[in-house]
């Protein structure tokens, strides 16, 4: 078995572009949330695994 001492970077795809029609609140939680994922190092489709949350809806937003 093999241990990281510090966290491994996930291979993601890219985030998709914020639509331009979005209101500004909407906006400022997509942008957060992309930073939260980046940050993490994990994709939107292993957060949603690992908080049993279905992918789909998680990247809505």
């Amino acid at each position: 078995m093999t241990y990281y001492s510090e966290p491994r970077k996930a291979r993601m795809a890219g985030l998709q572009p914020l639509d331009k029609d979005l209101n500004n609140e909407c906006r400022a939680l997509a942008g957060a949330l992309h930073q939260q994922f980046e940050a993490l190092g994990v994709s939107v489709r292993r957060y949603a695994t690992r908080r049993f949350v279905n992918a789909g809806t998680l990247s809505r937003y």
